[in-house]
């Protein structure tokens, strides 16, 4: 079986999109846990991800505190591992 992993959206993301701040799903890497969140909560999709395999460059999101980038979206789950999706910061 899969691990079981926790997926945290922030207030505004959750609030946009209709959902709760925080799910849980079962997935074996980041992405497949990234896809079962917005297969469960489709109106997540355009939010978390640009296109296939390619995160929308308007998040960040964390594995265990560690920022994920598309090339390291095959990172291997454990149960009660944490993604953290949260919104961009722009600097300028």
């Amino acid at each position: 079986m899969a691990p079981l992993v926790r997926v945290r959206l922030p207030s505004t993301l959750a609030t946009r999109a209709g959902v709760d701040r925080l799910c849980e799903v079962r997935a074996t890497s980041v992405a497949a846990g990234l896809e079962a969140v917005t297969t469960r909560h489709p109106q997540l999709e355009p939010l978390i991800w640009l296109g296939p395999r390619e995160l929308n460059p308007n998040v960040m999101v964390f594995h265990n505190e560690a920022l994920v980038r598309d090339d390291t979206l095959d990172l291997a789950l454990r149960d009660g591992d944490m993604l953290d999706v949260v919104p961009a910061v722009e600097s300028g």
